[in-house]
């Protein structure tokens, strides 16, 4: 008899390595045909943690709302060390910047949208005071976009 049951194990980090290679023409003793093979796109330049950590921690602060801290303690076994909480707000600023486009680009489909709808929803932060809470506000937009029959998208039914 067989009894099954699911289990979930620790999430693993690994790091992955992109070779490089250099070309040269053989007929060519001084070097001046070298090339060498492209880079794969980073998601942030001159820094060290992929796109899967960085959705990671995107998703930690605004998905599960977890403080630094907190991401901080989930941080330090996968990846076998301590990240400084400058470092997570760095990491969150970085993405937002290269993620500013594709929000533009939402916000400008939105509002040429027939319809618009808005969204106000409070949420709880620790503010100045010590111990102390505060309310803030998420503003969520959504709008309605129509295809035609055609199959060319319109704003306007």
């Amino acid at each position: 008899m067989v009894t099954q049951q699911i289990e979930l194990k620790p999430a693993k980090a690994h790091i992955e390595e992109h070779v490089r290679y250099r070309y040269a023409c053989s007929k060519c003793r001084a070097g001046s045909s070298l090339i060498t093979t492209s880079k794969p796109p980073k998601p942030l330049e001159k820094s060290a943690f992929g796109a899967s950590v960085l959705a990671w921690i995107i998703a930690a602060k605004f998905e599960r709302h977890l403080p630094t801290y907190r991401q901080q303690e989930m941080l330090l076994e996968p990846l076998r060390m301590w990240l400084p909480r400058p470092l997570l707000a760095e990491l969150l600023a970085g993405a937002a910047r290269e993620l500013r486009p594709l929000a533009n680009c939402g916000l400008r489909e939105i509002l040429c949208s027939a319809v618009v709808q808005a969204d106000e929803t409070p949420v709880r932060y620790l503010g100045r005071k010590p111990g102390k809470s505060s309310t803030g506000y998420l503003f969520g937009q959504g709008g309605a976009v129509y295809i035609e029959p055609s199959g060319r998208v319109n704003t306007v039914p």
